[in-house]
Formats: C-alpha cells, structure tokens, sequence
C-alpha cells in the first residue's frame, strides 16, 4: 500500500463525515513477526485483509495466524479469490475455506462466511 493511496481514502473519509475513520500504512510482514509491536497503532472497529494472507504466506508460511492475532479489531474482514486470474475455478474457494478454517482453529471468534462469484469473504467478530 502506497502512502499517497492513504492519504487519498482519509480525504475521501473526511469528505464523507466519517471524522473519526482513518487508513494507515503500515508494515505488516516487520510488525506481525517483531512481538513487542502491533500492526495496527491503535485498536480498531474494522481491520480489512482482502486477498493478503496467500502472498503473504509467500514470505513467510506462517504468518496468517500471527497476523489475525495480531490485530487489535472488533471485526476483521479477511477474502481469498475464489477463481485464478484467468477467471477459471479450480476450486479455490473450497481450498482457501479449508484453509481459513486451520488459521482460525481454537479461537473463541464468531465467523460469518460469505460467498461471491470472484471472492470468498470471512467477517470475524473476535469479541
């Protein structure tokens, strides 16, 4: 995420009388495997990690559970893509739902899936 892409949603939050929204830049990858940090700088109502958990299991193959414990929000809304960017389906979305389901296992969270023709949506509610 670029700073300028921030800057531009605040503006637009503002725009819109959400005076109290704020988007951040931050390093996720440095702050989820550093323990004395947090990703986010202060707790949140809505934390959205919308298609980032499979690239970043590309750096670092258990960073998934680490970044949802890590995050201090209400809810987080975490996506996959349900089909390749070609636009073919070779079961993505049953593969990424199981797999969703091992990041979250023994955790006391209330879970809503939702499913959509290119994405496969996860709401936590971790209160």
């Amino acid at each position: 995420i670029y700073g300028d892409m921030m800057a531009f949603i605040n503006q637009c939050l503002a725009h819109w009388g959400y005076t109290q929204a704020q988007a951040e830049v931050c390093d996720v990858v440095s702050s989820v495997l550093s323990p004395e940090s947090s990703v986010l700088s202060s707790p949140v109502d809505v934390a959205l990690v919308l298609k980032t958990i499979p690239c970043l299991e590309q750096i670092d193959k258990t960073i998934g559970p680490k970044l949802l414990d890590t995050l201090r929000a209400r809810y987080i809304v975490v996506s996959f893509p349900a089909q390749s960017l070609g636009g073919r389906n070779k079961n993505m979305a049953a593969n990424y739902a199981a797999h969703f389901e091992t990041l979250v296992a023994d955790r006391p969270w209330h879970i809503q899936r939702l499913d959509f023709a290119t994405e496969l949506v996860f709401v936590i509610d971790t209160a």
